[in-house]
């Protein structure tokens, strides 16, 4: 969404910007396993649920509107230059594989997760 996040280099207030997101996303996936747990233990299944639709509403909505970005791979400058002569995610294998095997990875425990609540609630 930004040039900055390519410009780390020599710049510190860009990469200090860019690894406080990174730390921050392990530690807010964290707050919400730890949170879902509570509210799984104290009856509060619809509040999960509900929560989890809207982190998928807010993501869809982003893809909606940075559309086509999610599907080029380029730089911020590229994009805006020409978006449509950049190369699609999936014409790319090693980015395309290495996307499939994370998207697993963390789908993997949300399944397993469902399942479980779903059988202890029942």
């Amino acid at each position: 969404m930004s040039i900055r996040a390519e410009q780390t280099l020599g710049n510190a207030p860009n990469a200090v910007a860019v690894g406080i997101f990174l730390i921050l996303l392990p530690l807010a996936a964290l707050l919400g396993n730890w949170l879902g747990f509570r509210w799984v233990l104290r009856g509060r299944q619809w509040l999960l649920r509900l929560v989890y639709l809207a982190v998928l509403a807010i993501t869809g909505l982003i893809v909606f509107i940075r559309w086509p970005a999610p599907v080029r791979l380029g730089t911020f400058s590229q994009f805006h230059s020409d978006p449509t002569s950049l190369p699609f995610i999936w014409q790319n294998s090693t980015f395309f594989i290495t996307f499939v095997v994370l998207l697993v990875y963390c789908i993997i425990p949300l399944i397993v997760f469902f399942f479980r609540v779903r059988r202890e609630s029942a």
